[in-house]
């Protein structure tokens, strides 16, 4: 008797959950009907389908989401500087003579909430369109699960904000945005500071969001650099960075090695518009500068001697490798740390204190000069746990890598605050703050 009772019980559970399913199912394919026939209307169709077909509980989220979050996320939006005047979607949602199905409202909504989060993360400008040779540092794709942690209530405009970037640096020119109440115009001057603090958030949005629990940032902009680790400020160094013509690209890598007393392989650039036209000119250049030519076959550097060097056509001269020994007159001084990036960046000492002291601090070929690059290097390796192997020359040439590598940031932030919250603007280097503004204002939707 008790038997046949659990196996009623049994079945009436498992008709239950077949119910429970098919409504489910039968939901989400009403949702993702209304998503079909409205997708054209939409920024993130895709990453609402996705989240409605993997989510039992996505039509419950999305049900309860209208135009009265439409407040929220524009208070969220003028926090962080996101001008939400140029979302077409946001500016069809505020009109309420607008008259449209319950379901389509909120895909609408979510739509916008999507678009939103991304710009808080990722930022709003993609950074190749300010420079070629700048990307963005992270994967710019949001996902339409986030819409499971947004649903509507009290919280709802704090955790939207969350997506912004924590850090310090961010936040304080949050505050200072939050602070003046005020957008700036079209009309207001490309260099107003209101447009120049925006451009800087915006450069925050690019980074990744954790730094790092050690880290070294180079700003570009100021010429300056810092370690920092435990959220102190280990060591601070002026730098000198590329010049106009071949600046400083910004990315995100890891350090993951040091050499000391460091050979100079020329690179391709340099090669080809400097140092083979002086060669050229002047044959002695090269002994003068410890200079030597190599033919690279395959992984392998065969030498080649001076006399074939010379004997050989303006092509095969070009495609030669050329590596500067160690030295007095080697530009990478006593010390080069090294990370992984397409662009050959790196940071390294220089044989000439004195251009620190300079006002003009884009002198480099794209290469960061650090001013206390020695004493840089020795904190990475006890941070990173550095191993060691000599290479080439015994004690003259040292090659060690960090077992634990250190994140480096490098960055271009010519308006900043600190601690204590007082405002730093510096020259505009590479004269990007303009150009960034002239996309914010001229984007004509977002």
């Amino acid at each position: 008797m008790l038997r046949l009772a659990f196996l009623g019980f049994l079945a009436l559970a498992l008709n239950s959950c077949m119910i429970t399913s098919k409504f489910h199912a039968e939901r989400q394919a009403d949702w993702l009907q209304i998503l079909d026939r409205h997708g054209s209307l939409l920024n993130h169709k895709e990453e609402l389908r996705s989240y409605i077909a993997t989510s039992d509980t996505s039509y419950d989220t999305l049900q309860r989401l209208s135009t009265r979050q439409l407040k929220d996320i524009e208070k969220a939006a003028k926090n962080h500087g996101i001008p939400l005047k140029k979302y077409p979607l946001f500016l069809s949602l505020k009109k309420a003579q607008v008259t449209r199905s319950k379901e389509i409202e909120s895909l609408l909504v979510a739509d916008l909430i999507l678009s939103v989060a991304a710009h808080l993360r990722f930022g709003i400008i993609e950074p190749k369109n300010v420079n070629p040779n700048w990307r963005s540092l992270k994967k710019r794709r949001i996902s339409g699960k986030i819409l499971a942690d947004l649903k509507p209530d009290q919280y709802f405009q704090t955790k939207l904000e969350l997506f912004a970037p924590q850090n310090p640096g961010y936040q304080r020119l949050a505050r200072w945005i939050r602070s003046k109440d005020l957008e700036p115009r079209k009309a207001d001057s490309l260099n107003d500071l209101r447009w120049r603090v925006m451009a800087n958030m915006e450069r925050w949005r690019w980074l990744q969001n954790q730094l790092g629990h050690s880290y070294v940032i180079a700003n570009v902009a100021n010429a300056s650099l810092a370690l920092v680790s435990d959220n102190k400020t280990v060591l601070s160094s002026r730098i000198v960075v590329g010049r106009l013509a071949r600046q400083t690209p910004v990315f995100s890598s890891k350090i993951d090695h040091i050499v000391w007393r460091p050979n100079w392989t020329i690179p391709r650039t340099i090669w080809s518009a400097d140092v083979l036209p002086m060669i050229r000119r002047k044959p002695s250049y090269a002994d003068e500068r410890d200079i030597g030519f190599f033919k690279k076959s395959r992984r392998r550097l065969s030498s080649i001697d001076n006399k074939h060097f010379f004997s050989m056509n303006k092509d095969e001269q070009l495609k030669a490798v050329a590596i500067q020994k160690h030295g007095p007159l080697n530009p990478l001084g006593d010390v080069k740390i090294g990370f992984d990036n397409q662009h050959q960046i790196f940071l390294h000492d220089s044989p000439n204190p004195n251009q620190y002291n300079s006002k003009q601090w884009t002198l480099s070929s794209g290469c960061i000069r650090v001013e206390k690059a020695e004493e840089l290097a020795m904190l990475l390796e006890d941070l990173g746990q550095a191993s060691t192997r000599d290479l080439h020359d015994g004690d003259r040439h040292v090659f060690r890598s960090l077992k634990s590598p250190i994140p480096i940031h490098i960055v271009y932030l010519s308006v900043w605050i600190d601690e204590s919250g007082k405002l730093y603007q510096v020259d505009d280097p590479y004269e990007r703050d303009s150009v960034m503004a002239s996309l914010l204002i001229h984007s004509k939707r977002l």
